[in-house]
């Protein structure tokens, strides 16, 4: 092990500061020894950066762990020289594999949010005998992030890669699609044909919009995932499924279980391991690392970008998230393959007015930043974030479900943010303060 190998920190909660935890600072980038009362502060503070941070506690409460996996820890452990090797030894091996993930998938930036599916992405990876969801917004790479699995996954990796459609089935289509069907079995079946299970092999099956599925198929979903065996249509032979299963969908499952349109013992079934891809909306600031990387992708690595067009795309909304993204590149990119530049003018139209539609709307990171070199109180502050947190949310809800009213995308938002729709209105309205602090 050494510090080329990645970025990992040690946080210690110690009174007692023993001599091998020195020893060990050696392969790590910084060691950090604090009182137990702090130590949730100073995983909070290295987890906003790009290394892997773990904890070393004195206790095994397991409150205590949890809110230090939920303030960024990448591993809680005792106060052990043989734990913490491993810990770091098992950290340096997922900073290779997110390497990866970067340099040859692509899945840039270093946001909060993308660090966070790219370890997601690795843990799943890890854990090959599970099956995977993933969740995410249309155009957020969810494809990309179980081909990624799929490509890191030692023991699959070797062996197919299969896709089935669930948004686009009829009952006799997705099993046929799903097992498989002897010739005969019904009207049009005129060969024989191998399923996705079959297909797959001891590789992956992607069971893409999962969230789509009628619940009149979920039952025979559910039984393969249950027993691990089928029957292809036409037959009354039983084969055993060999391959993990990576489900996506654009819909919030837990949601759907509970509004009764999705089999909440199937959804268990289904999630082994979570990976979330975030939207752009989440990520505002690795837009501009993205666009350089996608126009690279589409030939314009050398291409330089004209003063304001990365304001301009940091500052348009993203319905369609990195798919759109993508489009635009593509475009770019093409415009821009003799002059050398991408001018605001080669951009959408559709790209430039959301942009200005959207200027004067505080945008995440910067717009915090702004308001802490404003000394603005805290109160303040703290208002408008909840106002910006509800309009992306309203936006988030707006793509997901197209044909809802507003009353209705509200009353969404206020469930799912766990507040009233009076609150909502609140927050849209600036009340019960209004802060204007010009972004810097």
């Amino acid at each position: 092990m050494n510090r080329d190998e990645g970025e990992t920190v040690i946080v210690a909660a110690s009174d007692k500061r023993p001599a091998w935890l020195d020893a060990l600072a050696q392969f790590v980038s910084e060691l950090i020894i604090t009182n137990s009362r702090e130590l949730e502060v100073a995983v909070s503070e290295q987890a906003a950066g790009s290394g892997y941070v773990i904890a070393v506690i004195d206790t095994s409460k397991a409150a205590r762990i949890g809110r230090l996996l939920a303030l960024g820890a990448c591993d809680v452990v005792p106060v052990s020289q043989t734990a913490i090797s491993h810990a770091v030894a098992s950290a340096q091996a997922k900073w290779v594999s997110e390497k990866r993930l970067i340099q040859e998938v692509g899945l840039v930036g270093n946001s909060p949010a993308i660090r966070n599916a790219r370890r997601q992405i690795v843990a799943a990876a890890e854990l090959p005998e599970l099956p995977v969801l993933v969740l995410g917004e249309s155009g957020t790479g969810k494809m990309l992030a179980a081909r990624a699995i799929h490509a890191l996954d030692a023991v699959h990796c070797q062996h197919p890669f299969q896709t089935v459609d669930c948004g686009a089935a009829t009952p006799e289509l997705f099993a046929s699609d799903l097992f498989g069907h002897l010739k005969g079995a019904f009207t049009g079946a005129e060969h024989e044909r191998m399923g996705g299970l079959t297909s797959a092999k001891r590789g992956c099956l992607v069971l893409d919009e999962i969230g789509e599925l009628p619940m009149a198929m979920q039952p025979s979903l559910l039984g393969v995932l249950q027993e691990m065996t089928f029957r292809p249509v036409g037959s009354d032979k039983s084969f055993e499924a060999e391959c993990r299963v990576l489900a996506l969908t654009n819909k919030r499952l837990p949601q759907s279980v509970q509004e009764g349109n999705f089999r909440a013992d199937l959804f268990h079934r289904l999630d082994g391991v979570r990976v979330e891809m975030p939207s752009l909306a989440d990520r505002n600031e690795d837009i501009e690392p993205l666009f350089r990387e996608l126009l690279s992708r589409h030939g314009g690595a050398e291409v330089e970008l004209e003063d304001g067009v990365e304001e301009a795309l940091c500052q348009a909304s993203w319905p369609g998230n990195v798919r759109q993204l993508e489009m635009v590149a593509r475009i770019a990119a093409a415009r821009a393959y003799q002059t050398g530049l991408v001018r605001l003018a080669d951009l959408p139209v559709a790209v430039l007015c959301a942009s200005e539609q959207h200027a004067a709307k505080p945008r995440s990171a910067s717009f915090i930043s702004g308001l802490v070199r404003a000394s603005r109180p805290l109160d303040e502050i703290v208002s408008a974030c909840s106002e910006r947190a509800v309009e992306m949310k309203l936006q988030q809800l707006a793509v997901s479900h197209p044909n809802e009213k507003r009353t209705q995308l509200v009353r969404r938002a206020a469930r799912q943010l766990g507040v009233s729709e009076r609150t909502i209105y609140n927050r849209l309205n600036g009340a019960p303060s209004q802060v204007n602090v010009a972004a810097n």
